[in-house]
C-alpha cells in the first residue's frame, strides 16, 4: 500500500505529486518514488498492469490507472485545437482527404 504524501509534496492530479527534492521534481505516484514516466515506459514496452504490479508490489492498480489518466491529461493539453483524444477531428481543424 502507498505511503501518504510527504509534507513537501504538491499534488498535481489525483494520486500524482511533485516534490523538487525527489526525482528531480518529476511527477511521481503519491507516497512512492516511482515516476509517471517509469509507469508509462513500462506500458509502452508492452508490460501488462499485472507485470508492473509484480515488479512493484507496493503499487496498486488504482495508482497505475492514475498515472495513465495523468499522462492522458498531459497529451490532451498538448493536442492541437480541434483534435480529440481518440484521434478523430471535431471539425475545428482542416480535414484531410
Amino acid at each position: 500500500m502507498a505511503n501518504p504524501p510527504h509534507a513537501a509534496d504538491t499534488t498535481i492530479a489525483p494520486g500524482i505529486a511533485v516534490n523538487p527534492a525527489r526525482r528531480r521534481g518529476r511527477p511521481t505516484l503519491v507516497g512512492t518514488r516511482i515516476t509517471v514516466e517509469e509507469v508509462m515506459s513500462k506500458l509502452a514496452a508492452d508490460w501488462s498492469v499485472e507485470e508492473i504490479l509484480d515488479a512493484w508490489p507496493h503499487l496498486t492498480r488504482e495508482q497505475i490507472l492514475q498515472a495513465i489518466a495523468y499522462a492522458t491529461q498531459l497529451v490532451r493539453e498538448q493536442s492541437p485545437a480541434g483534435a480529440n483524444a481518440d484521434g478523430t477531428d471535431d471539425g475545428g481543424s482542416e480535414a484531410h482527404a
